[in-house]
């Protein structure tokens, strides 16, 4: 009997593209169906490791709106204070680009500031942008620290 690395490795060999997703797919889709019902928490990291194979230890569009909108913020608010769109603008005003983190990381950790310190920097947006750029460019932590911090520490 083959072992699980063996079959996956015939698999990819015998099939590529569509003719992948349509053999593979339909039998993972029941697996994972399966153990998300019989073991939430092995379904949970096995899901967590495909989104860091897929996305990098980086938020995703969707993740971050996700984690933003939960935010509750030390102004009484709820949510973004900036939207994606205003967070990249806010980014590119200071001369920000993103290589050590992407958009989605940036638009998180903005408003995560912002929902954390808002009585110490108190709508001083300039304050605000430096902070989270200094925050996701710590020297002391390898690329990935926004989508690990929501991991380990808020979710």
């Amino acid at each position: 009997m083959y072992n699980w690395e063996e079959m996956f490795n015939i698999i990819c060999k015998k099939y590529t593209g569509e003719a992948l997703k349509e053999k593979y797919g339909a039998c993972m889709e029941k697996f994972m169906r399966k153990l998300k019902n019989e073991n939430q928490e092995l379904y949970s990291e096995l899901m967590s490791g495909l989104y860091v194979l897929v996305f990098g230890e980086h938020f995703n569009e969707e993740l971050a709106k996700e984690a933003v909108e939960n935010m509750k913020n030390a102004d009484g608010t709820i949510g973004a204070h900036w939207t994606l769109q205003e967070s990249i603008e806010a980014a590119k005003n200071e001369g920000i680009s993103f290589k050590q983190f992407n958009e989605y990381d940036w638009f998180y950790v903005l408003n995560m500031i912002y929902s954390d310190f808002y009585k110490v920097f108190n709508g001083n947006t300039n304050m605000y942008v430096k902070t989270a750029f200094e925050w996701l460019n710590d020297i002391d932590v390898k690329p990935g620290k926004a989508y690990r911090y929501y991991l380990q520490v808020v979710k």
